[in-house]
């Protein structure tokens, strides 16, 4: 190789790394303050959740799943076993009602309700999470 060639492929290369990290810090910088990016189903769909939502009982039985499954030492992104239809329909309940409005069923009903929309996947999430829907409104 030339050296002119060795000089443009070095060149070429601090280019790509340095739009892969501005990348990063606009992704980073999409998730709002008091809120948190989720990846919802074996989709991997992201979601951005307020942080106040995490404290729901739901929201407490759907990571709990998680712990269950990944633990929570994992490395990478929060991922939620659930299909993304029924995360998203509680996101929307969670929103637009005031958070005393939104209870959780009895535990018989909310373990069975979570039974139907949980999803088992590997325990370790894929390398590629792009997100496949924008997120869900928010107030």
């Amino acid at each position: 190789m030339k050296v002119q060639q060795i000089v443009r492929l070095r060149q070429t290369l601090r280019r790509w790394r340095k739009r892969a990290h501005k990348a990063a810090e606009q992704r980073a910088a999409e998730v709002p303050a008091g809120h948190v990016a989720v990846y919802v189903g074996e989709e991997r769909v992201r979601f951005v959740v307020r942080t106040e939502h995490l404290h729901h009982e739901i929201f407490a039985a759907l990571l709990g799943r998680c712990q269950q499954e990944f633990g929570f030492k994992q490395a990478g992104p929060l991922c939620i076993p659930c299909e993304a239809v029924f995360f998203e329909h509680l996101l929307s309940l969670l929103e637009s009602s005031p958070p005393a409005a939104v209870s959780a069923p009895p535990d018989d009903h909310l373990q069975e309700l979570l039974d139907f929309y949980y999803s088992s996947y590997p325990s370790s999430p894929p390398p590629n999470l792009t997100p496949r829907l924008a997120q869900p409104a928010s107030a």
